[in-house]
């Protein structure tokens, strides 16, 4: 089977415009998986793998616990449906995508590979183990990057319909457990494959929703966060973005966890400069911002708990607990071998000692640091390639949300420039990763109305008459951009 590179406008922000504009109409296999039914529900069923293995991680136990009074058989098999949805709609278009991101996942897939012949060499690890040790950070995103490789595109009404009913499900499952002080939800399968961490804090139980822990909740809750700031900067929709930014405050402060509610206002800040276009180079350099707000912040906080004693959600005594095991990771990870500091010792995430089939190579306390998880399971190899996809990652999304204008790829972005942040004192973030993935599937509409079609009906039948600020003061387009609408037209 002949593989062609697919020219599609969902990519062309890292092509050369001008040979899309030499192409013409775009090709035939584009217009195949741009209006065929086929690729168009591939693509949705991607879109609720994603929404449900990595947005929402507890939405599937739950359910099976629910059908099956107690029990996950299935918990993790749908996991390996990403990488059959690419490999369909590859062999039906006979086509594939390839970007910076592509190529960045290719690099760290292949030094995954590498990490773990070497750790298979040189420890006591069998295969298994090794797979263990990497399952829960790298390859999630490298199954969620490979749907970037296929030709599966969303649209933004389907991607923001389908995620008002998950909102909606989480934030009604929050306010009973929030206004119960229980968990309502079984916090563990009978088989001892799910179970929720740290779902009480102190006396009161944390809202943990359809999540496996209340910091994947309040996690979640960033994004209607940052699209209802968006409606109300944007588009002026006071009533729909305002409850959407209310709601989610509220979902966040249910889950009595402060870095969820740092997130969230890391996430509105964000959204605020991503809505005016006059700050689009400091919306640019969000990530190292927040970066160095993390580094400068944590030795304030960590000097407070000291002396903090309080026992309710203004405590800091959490963070000496956090100074603690980094002080113990980092002496273990500088002690190590010189192999092992460039490798990494192959340390999965934290595990209790009492949980059924705990990895060999799980960490005997929590870590809740990225970058020292990083460290310890693939050393300066992984790390190095990690952040190396990060930045192309965001120079990818941060291109596209600025040249289309969406309020969701926009939220998306606002959302992803944070990651650095929560990296700072948590294990990696996969969620902002998944969110990613979503953010460049999403079909961009044609004719300029990318803001505006997929909330009209919210809006209400007056929705032409309500323009937006953003639009109203953005100079004519320029040739390049020009090239883009034209491509878009030709897709829709």
């Amino acid at each position: 089977m002949q593989m062609e590179p697919c020219p599609s406008y969902r990519h062309e922000l890292h092509c050369d415009l001008s040979a899309v504009e030499r192409s013409g109409p775009p090709h035939k296999l584009c217009e195949a998986y741009a209006e065929g039914p086929i690729l168009g529900l591939l693509g949705l069923l991607a879109y609720l793998a994603i929404l449900t293995l990595y947005l929402t991680d507890g939405l599937l136990p739950q359910v099976q616990m629910l059908l099956t009074g107690g029990l996950t058989p299935i918990a993790s098999g749908f996991k390996p449906a990403l990488f059959l949805l690419v490999l369909m709609s590859v062999i039906i278009t006979r086509s594939f995508c390839m970007s910076s991101i592509a190529h960045a996942t290719l690099m760290l897939l292949g030094a995954l590979c590498v990490d773990s012949a070497i750790l298979l060499a040189t420890s006591r690890y069998q295969a298994t183990d090794v797979f263990n040790s990497f399952r829960g950070s790298y390859i999630p995103i490298i199954l969620c990057s490979l749907v970037l490789f296929a030709p599966l595109t969303l649209k933004q009404r389907d991607a923001l319909w389908l995620g008002a009913a998950v909102f909606t499900a989480c934030i009604c499952i929050t306010t009973l457990q929030y206004a119960t002080d229980s968990s309502v939800l079984p916090t563990q399968s009978k088989d001892g494959t799910f179970q929720v961490q740290s779902f009480m804090f102190y006396v009161h139980a944390r809202a943990f929703s359809l999540f496996t822990s209340g910091l994947e909740a309040g996690l979640f809750y960033c994004i209607p966060a940052a699209i209802g700031t968006t409606l109300l900067l944007m588009r002026r929709q006071w009533l729909i973005g305002g409850l959407l930014l209310l709601l989610s405050c509220f979902g966040s402060y249910a889950t009595l966890t402060r870095l969820t509610m740092v997130g969230l206002s890391a996430s509105v800040m964000s959204a605020i400069i991503f809505s005016n276009p006059r700050f689009a180079r400091i919306a640019k350099m969000l990530p190292l911002i927040w970066t160095l707000i993390a580094l400068f912040a944590l030795p304030i906080a960590l000097r407070d708990s000291v002396t903090s004693r309080s026992a309710d959600i203004s405590s800091t005594e959490s963070l000496g607990e956090r100074l603690r095991e980094w002080r113990f990771y980092g002496e273990r990870y500088i002690s190590s071998n010189p192999i092992e500091m460039l490798i990494g010792s192959g340390m999965s995430e934290y595990a209790e000692s009492d949980v059924p089939n705990r990895y060999p190579s799980a960490a005997p306390i929590p870590i809740d640091n990225t970058f020292l998880q990083l460290l310890l399971q693939g050393g300066l190899l992984l790390l190095g390639v990690m952040i190396y996809y990060y930045i192309q990652a965001w120079r990818l999304l941060y291109r596209k949300a600025n040249s289309e204008r969406s309020f969701i790829c926009l939220a998306a972005a606002a959302v992803f420039s944070i990651t650095p942040l929560v990296a700072a004192i948590n294990d990696l973030p996969i969620p902002m990763f998944a969110l990613f993935t979503i953010a460049m599937m999403i079909r961009p509409e044609p004719n300029g109305m990318h803001a505006t079609r997929s909330v009209m009906i919210l809006a209400g039948p007056n929705w032409r008459t309500r323009p937006s600020r953003v639009t109203e003061r953005m100079p004519p387009m320029d040739h390049e951009e020009q090239t883009v609408e034209r491509a878009a037209r030709y897709e829709g």
